[in-house]
């Protein structure tokens, strides 16, 4: 009984360590997908799950998509900057070409981590087949380690396709090696509102309001503004924005997007209007004017020369407003971007004149003419 119970118990840790070995051993697999290189590797993990990594920039994105021991590493080894910008800007097939590249990729990063798992079982078991001379019958150990690499197997493969999930993707979770952005990474995670980064934050702005409060004058009132500027599609940061500004309105300085384009509309544009109770925005040289209009269209007071943005692209009179006591003006930037391809090579900060760059540099800014007012 003894004998069996050890040659179970060494087959098991056969099986274990051969397969960790061969997953090790087989490095995944490289292909060249729509967006640009990508390397999927197959790792243990109790918990089932994928991730993609960006080495350049230490961070990454990993959800829980199935119930098997096993994780698909995927990581972005080199990039198509055409493909990229356009899949920025809403390109659906160059989105849904990447998505079949990734899947086709996954499944022989599995096979081939599989293949090389078994082969190396198959290595170990002939090992202890041909240390263990006494044992009776002989190829006791290479029988129950097949059968056992058969179950183990078999049983993987049919709990991650009968438990995959496509829909965690929708709600990921982020992570990061560098130690700055794992700290600002925490701020878009469910503990950020107790995260030390967040409370230095808080902290700092507290004390400059208190440095900005010592001296005032008798009889002034206190009224309390947020400005901001240049969000460049950092969802990341807008929750603990919001946290910050409260109810006091935020004047938003322009260049909300990189581009301006569809997917960066979608992704923007009611997360800004979650901003606090008033945001109060501007357009910057990266923004468009498409962008623009749908942050109107979900209620962020969009300032121009001629009034405030409409939905429809007018802009209704009057051009100075009020907002919690402090009157407010603001100038759409004259480069602002009109036409259909978000994406037209060179117009980002494609400045013609020496006129243009003094216009370009006197936009993106918000006039405040109350007075006895504080930010």
């Amino acid at each position: 009984m003894l004998k069996w119970l050890a040659v179970f118990a060494l087959t098991a840790g056969l099986v274990l360590g051969g397969t960790l070995a061969g997953w090790r051993v087989a490095h995944g697999v490289k292909k060249e997908t729509t967006i640009g290189r990508v390397q999927v590797e197959v790792q243990p993990s109790l918990g089932g799950d994928v991730e993609a990594f960006i080495p350049v920039a230490d961070w990454g994105v990993r959800a829980d998509a199935f119930d098997a021991p096993l994780r698909l590493h995927a990581e972005l080894r080199s990039i198509n900057r055409d493909s990229i910008l356009a899949a920025a800007n809403g390109d659906r097939s160059v989105i849904e070409a990447t998505e079949r590249d990734l899947k086709s990729t996954a499944e022989a990063a599995v096979i081939r981590a599989a293949i090389w798992g078994a082969l190396a079982v198959l290595v170990l078991l002939t090992l202890a087949t041909l240390l263990w001379r006494d044992l009776k019958p002989r190829l006791s150990i290479l029988a129950v380690g097949l059968v056992m690499t058969a179950l183990l197997y078999g049983g993987a493969a049919l709990r991650l396709q009968s438990s995959f999930d496509a829909n965690a993707f929708e709600s990921p979770t982020y992570f990061a090696r560098g130690d700055e952005i794992g700290k600002i990474l925490d701020l878009a995670t469910e503990t950020r509102i107790r995260s030390q980064y967040g409370d230095d934050y808080s902290g700092i702005v507290e004390s400059i309001s208190t440095v900005l409060a010592v001296g005032r004058q008798p009889g002034t009132s206190d009224r309390t503004f947020y400005t901001g500027s240049d969000l460049h599609g950092n969802a990341l940061v807008i929750d603990p924005v919001s946290r910050l500004v409260g109810r006091s309105p935020l004047l938003l300085a322009g260049d909300f997007g990189q581009r301006g384009g569809p997917a960066e509309t979608r992704l923007l544009a009611p997360r800004i209007a979650a901003l606090g109770t008033r945001q109060i925005a501007i357009s910057g040289n990266h923004d468009t004017s498409s962008l623009m209009r749908a942050l109107a269209a979900e209620g962020v007071t969009v300032l121009g020369q001629r009034g405030r943005l409409e939905a429809d692209g007018r802009y209704r009179p009057p051009p100075v407003i009020n907002a919690g006591g402090v009157t407010v003006a603001g100038f759409r930037d004259p480069l602002e971007f009109k036409g259909r391809d978000p994406g037209a090579a060179g117009r980002i900060g494609a400045l013609g004149s020496d006129d243009d760059a003094e216009a370009a540099a006197a936009c993106g800014t918000v006039f405040d003419r109350g007075t006895n007012s504080s930010d």
